[in-house]
């Protein structure tokens, strides 16, 4: 599980306090399917970086299973993201030039993992989102759609404990976003994998069993049973 702790977050501009939200508390649990919800340049994705350890707070903590790190803070978390963290785009951060396969494999070369050790892996949750018969194809080739399955399958690659998805169907026809939604909701039932979505998308709300708003600095915490 992971505990956020009254999160803050503003910035100094031009001498002036920019506050993006502040008192934020909820837990994300691995059972969880979370909507972070609220107005562009609200700050939804700056708290996807902070919770994954990519940006700090101005105030406030996290708590990793546990844990809340004060010395080694970010090698602690840098290790907790690697191995319990996937995270998908909007823009879905493929690189072209490489196969389907290889892009899928990107996070295990990243950290030194033993590579054998992932292709079945590979494969596998390739195969789960529908896009096994592209392993050795180039991304770009692949359609939008395609390239969101590519990113889902990426984010599945560690067996993850949450996945992040930063509006992965902003850039998405309708047809496209409802698989993908189709896709995470099955990874969240089926895998017991928490999902944390930022999106606008009102069945993506009605889907989630907690949803946090943000708006004006201001957030609400809303909790279904």
């Amino acid at each position: 599980m992971i505990e956020i702790f009254n999160l803050s977050k503003y910035y100094i501009i031009n001498g002036s306090k920019k506050v993006l939200f502040e008192g934020l508390s909820f837990e994300i649990k691995e059972s969880d399917f979370i909507s972070v919800t609220g107005e562009s340049g609200c700050g939804k994705t700056t708290l996807l970086k902070i919770i994954s350890g990519i940006e700090y707070p101005s105030s406030g903590y996290i708590v990793y299973d546990g844990f809340s790190p004060k010395f080694f803070r970010d090698f602690f978390i840098s290790s907790f993201r690697n191995k319990n963290i996937g995270f998908v785009f909007q823009t879905f951060e493929l690189l072209e030039g490489l196969t389907v396969l290889d892009n899928v494999l990107l996070p295990v070369y990243i950290s030194g993992d033993f590579i054998p050790k992932y292709r079945e892996r590979a494969i596998e949750v390739l195969n789960y989102v529908g896009m096994k018969e592209y392993v050795n194809s180039d991304v770009r080739i692949l359609s939008g759609g395609q390239k969101q399955r590519i990113a889902l399958a990426r984010a599945l690659i560690k067996s993850p404990k949450y996945i992040f998805a930063d509006e992965p169907t902003a850039n998405l026809d309708e047809k496209n976003s409802l698989e993908i939604i189709s896709i995470l909701e099955k990874i969240n039932k089926e895998q017991n994998v928490g999902i944390v979505f930022v999106t606008h998308r009102q069945d993506v709300l009605d889907y989630s069993n907690k949803i946090i708003h943000i708006s004006n600095s201001k957030t609400y915490i809303e909790e279904k049973k």
